[in-house]
């Protein structure tokens, strides 16, 4: 049998024993896409308490030195990191299930308008066992960075079908809700 002791006799050891206990939370927070954000805040909670216990130790040399240059750093990482500059700059997360891959190759034609079309089948699988609705579907042109067409209500049921039956999770269009 292990046997570990802890002797909490300073005010450091006991808050670099909150430190550790928050990277714990933190990471299981950052297990879920719905608690990922308080991961993310329980985390960078318990690296600011741990680096500023750091700066507590008597034996740190250079400790105004090391402020600036933590402080220098972290000035640099919000500039460089987009979003966290501040946290109403934060966007918010969004989670989609969704695994997109086209069936077969695309096949052009010229339809009897005059106009050349673009025939494709477009497979959406339900990456999770929970039900998903689909409320639109963009198809975009990359060259110039715009939409081309976009299907929603009627026109989009009309372009889907389920591949399960109605006992199964399944990606459903709107009048399926």
């Amino acid at each position: 049998m292990l046997a570990v002791s802890f002797t909490l006799t300073t005010a450091r050891d006991l808050a670099y024993l909150v430190a550790i206990a928050g990277f714990i939370f933190a990471l299981k927070g950052l297990s879920s896409p719905k608690h990922a954000r308080r991961g993310e805040l329980v985390g960078a909670a318990a690296a600011t308490l741990a680096i500023a216990m750091t700066f507590t130790l008597p034996t740190l040399r250079h400790s105004g030195w090391n402020l600036t240059l933590t402080i220098i750093a972290m000035v640099l990482g919000a500039a460089i990191v987009p979003g966290t500059a501040s946290p109403a700059s934060a966007q918010v997360d969004r989670f989609t299930p969704l695994v997109q891959s086209v069936v077969s190759t695309p096949r052009w034609f010229k339809a009897v308008d005059g106009r050349f079309h673009l025939v494709y089948e477009l497979e959406l699988v339900n990456g999770t066992p929970v039900p998903v609705t689909v409320t639109s579907l963009t198809v975009r042109d990359r060259a110039r960075a715009r939409a081309v067409k976009t299907l929603r209500g009627p026109a989009l049921l009309a372009s889907m079908s389920l591949l399960l039956g109605p006992t199964h999770a399944t990606t459903t269009g709107t009048a399926f809700r």
